[in-house]
């Protein structure tokens, strides 16, 4: 396409592979890839990712299309010629598709410019696995004026020319949490003198496991996982003190604040009961993924001109940040696309590829929404 073969500059991408807020060199290929093809970059003060623009012929509605750059701590196993170039160090959630796929949306509405009213901005995120790359983005204040907001993933679940294109909520909420109990140390061999803060975070993990069966609805997704328990120091010491930490999953607002405080009651009434201390601490992440039914109504026209396949696919309880940028104000809409890159390993699994045949159609695609919301 133009001066760059997509299939190649994906295969740069993939072979040169950047961590979040490290992407130096990606940064610098997107950045000659605009220039070369007379695209405009809006200057910020952001030290990696950047923000390209294109103004359509007359003045109209203003739409970014978000794609992330940055890659993943994972050692390649896929045996591609042109696999990762950098140890422990891997495109394993298809951000180089994302990439690759933006660029030529935007080299595509560059020459189409003229037919079209508004504006559109193409925000390269960094740092989106780390789930403050969308922060960076916001916080230079280009995108304050955006009324629509178009994101999209690769999807290895689905194949070539398959779309996934569902309304309401399609990723999860995201928010972790670390609980931190005080009891009383002594010999594993008089637990009565002690207070153990194993035993009672054992109990606890119980407890915060079984309540959304109780208090959650079976209509509404919730997930709760613990994921690291520390606590002693040998085999014969009860300790002083043990952690727990772990994530919650939602789709709901509502479902999300009856979790967070259901938390904090349980964890206060066992810190009662047991006479031990607790200390809950709640990190709040990335908020769902809520897709416009409007903006969703012209991605399935567009993929009936496109000849994609439209499919209506489950929610998943994985998070993205992409929720940051349609929380920009009250009145802006969001729609975020699946884009089949050929059936294989999951994401962030060491094998996982995406099909370069896939490039040409996700950009025909999603540059037809685009021209289709401008026109």
């Amino acid at each position: 396409m133009d001066k760059f073969n997509l299939t190649e500059i994906f295969k740069w991408f993939h072979a040169n592979p950047e961590l979040g807020f490290k992407e130096t060199e990606t940064t610098k290929k997107i950045r000659e890839i605009l220039v070369i093809n007379g695209i405009d970059i809006v200057e910020t003060n952001l030290s990696t990712g950047l923000i390209a623009v294109i103004h359509g012929k007359k003045q109209g509605k203003t739409v970014c299309l978000r794609a992330d750059i940055d890659a993943l701590p994972i050692q390649e196993e896929t045996g591609l010629d042109y696999a990762s170039c950098n140890t422990n160090v891997m495109h394993a959630c298809g951000h180089d598709f994302h990439t690759t796929v933006a660029l030529g949306v935007a080299i595509r509405l560059n020459r189409i410019k003229n037919q079209f009213s508004g504006t559109v901005y193409i925000a390269f995120e960094p740092g989106e696995e780390a789930f403050d790359g969308a922060k960076h983005i916001l916080g230079t204040g280009v995108l304050k004026h955006v009324s629509e907001f178009y994101g999209f993933h690769a999807d290895p679940a689905m194949s070539i020319g398959e779309a996934g294109i569902k309304v309401g909520g399609v990723m999860a909420a995201v928010d972790r949490f670390r609980i931190d109990v005080k009891g009383i140390g002594t010999h594993a061999a008089t637990p009565h003198l002690g207070n153990n803060p194993i035993v009672a975070l054992s109990s606890l993990m119980s407890d915060l496991q079984n309540f959304a069966g109780r208090e959650i609805p079976p209509s509404e997704p919730v997930v709760i996982s613990f994921t690291h328990i520390d606590g002693g120091t040998a085999w014969n010491i009860i300790p002083d003190t043990a952690y727990l930490e772990g994530t919650v999953r939602t789709l709901s607002d509502e479902v999300r604040r009856t979790i967070r405080e259901s938390f904090h009651r349980i964890v206060q009434g066992f810190k009662d009961i047991t006479e031990a201390e607790c200390e809950l601490q709640w990190i709040r992440g990335a908020s769902a993924v809520i897709n416009s039914a409007s903006l969703c109504n012209t991605a399935e026209n567009s993929a009936k001109e496109e000849g994609m396949k439209s499919v209506n696919f489950i929610p998943e309880m994985v998070s993205d940040d992409f929720s940051s940028f349609t929380e920009l104000n009250e009145k802006a809409q969001g729609l975020y696309l699946k884009i089949g890159t050929g059936k294989g390993y999951p994401l962030h699994h060491p094998k996982f590829k995406v099909d370069p045949e896939a490039i040409d159609g996700a950009v025909s695609f999603i540059s037809n929404i685009l021209y289709k919301t401008l026109s």
